[in-house]
């Protein structure tokens, strides 16, 4: 059962209004700069039925049989830095609370599990083109693993399947996804195509990830680390509803994903081949 103490209640309470408040109000910087808006925010809350990170399982029922309930807050800034437009920085959060092992029905008692903060600064090259170096942290409030920090840089191509491809480079021994020996680099390839007809959206997104070094390791029988090159793959499929004009920008998501792990993964994941997640969600866009 998802038990939330004061300190706990109060986190959830500011994260929920902060997202809120980012979502309704119009701060002093948000003005325009020329003629395009110079700034813009997403904000929402997501349920899936599992959190899954770079082909990792995040958390599983205390016993067999059990559910797991996961909510997942995020909030984005974006803000215009030129007045072309070219130069944009931005910071965003996501959060999990969760029940089950690594939330409130596991020994640290607590459901704060995970909250990850990125700022970005994006260049728009020729052609579509966009990259991105960005600073990412991902923490675990209830101590459940150490800070892993990153240095990010994302090449994608702005269109209607938006091509990525991005490396993460962790600056830490200690601070590790895989819990390895050796700090990591991960590279992860994807793309989202989109339709839209009448505001509502689908999408089919799909990637892949890989070690190109120390980041799927796995210890050995020999009591050594050996680096896995394939993580995973994840395809799917996204919903995206309006709720109409009088609700503003908001709009309801929902969708399913399939992931295939890798060697490595599927020995984190405690021997699944596969894993199907389903999500449903409110979403806000100014």
């Amino acid at each position: 059962m998802l038990r939330l103490r004061p300190r706990l209640l109060s986190t959830v309470f500011f994260t929920v209004v902060t997202t809120i408040a980012l979502s309704s109000a119009t701060p002093a910087f948000a003005q325009p700069l020329g003629s395009a808006r110079a700034w813009s925010v997403t904000a929402g809350v997501d349920f899936p039925t599992v959190y899954i990170f770079r082909g990792i399982v995040q958390n599983y029922p205390v016993h067999d049989g059990d559910h797991t309930l996961t909510m997942t807050p995020h909030a984005d800034v974006d803000v215009k830095l030129t007045d072309s437009g070219s130069v944009r920085a931005g910071a965003s959060t996501w959060n999990s609370f969760n029940t089950g092992t690594s939330g409130s029905g596991g020994p640290l008692d607590s459901a704060y599990s995970v909250a990850q903060f990125t700022g970005r600064v994006s260049v728009a090259l020729a052609n579509g083109l966009t990259i991105t170096p960005s600073f990412f942290i991902n923490t675990s409030p209830n101590d459940g693993y150490d800070p892993i920090r990153e240095i990010d840089v994302t090449v994608a191509h702005n269109g209607r399947y938006a091509p990525y491809a991005m490396v993460a480079f962790e600056l830490s021994d200690s601070g590790q996804l895989d819990e390895g020996q050796k700090k990591g680099r991960y590279l992860e390839v994807g793309a989202t195509p989109r339709w839209g007809r009448r505001r509502i959206v689908l999408s089919i997104p799909v990637k892949a990830g890989f070690s190109v070094g120390d980041y799927y390791e796995l210890l050995g029988r020999d009591l050594t680390f050996t680096d896995h090159k394939f993580g995973f793959v994840e395809g799917g499929a996204r919903l995206m509803v309006p709720l109409g004009s009088r609700f503003g920008a908001w709009s309801v998501v929902g969708g399913a994903d399939v992931y295939v792990f890798g060697d490595a993964t599927r020995a984190f994941n405690l021997g699944d081949k596969y894993r199907a997640v389903g999500t449903i969600g409110v979403a806000y866009r100014h």
